[in-house]
């Protein structure tokens, strides 16, 4: 498991950096924000791609869970995040995920 700190944006709202954490497993991703724990399943993760907004890129998620918001985004820290980002990249392509 590896951990990874930053922002979300939902369809419920944003949630800046740092109070969020991206987990990656193997079996699964968690997003964990203030009083919300999202797991969400491989089986259940429709695509990861990658959303940029220069100078920063996010992890757009998305997914089949109707529980959780339809649209997720985790951007992780930093302003000019680009080394984050591909850490978390190859974090995702070491635990079997393909992001586009």
């Amino acid at each position: 498991m590896v951990a990874f700190t930053g922002g979300i944006w939902s369809s419920r709202g944003r949630i800046t950096a740092p109070h969020a954490q991206l987990h990656v497993f193997p079996e699964a991703l968690r997003l964990v924000f203030f009083d919300q724990d999202y797991v969400l399943p491989r089986e259940a993760i429709n695509a990861l791609s990658k959303m940029g907004i220069r100078p920063v890129n996010g992890l757009r998620i998305r997914h089949s869970t109707p529980l959780y918001p339809s649209y997720l985004v985790f951007w992780p820290r930093g302003l000019f995040n680009n080394r984050e980002y591909e850490k978390l990249r190859r974090s995702l392509d070491d635990n079997g995920y393909t992001v586009t």
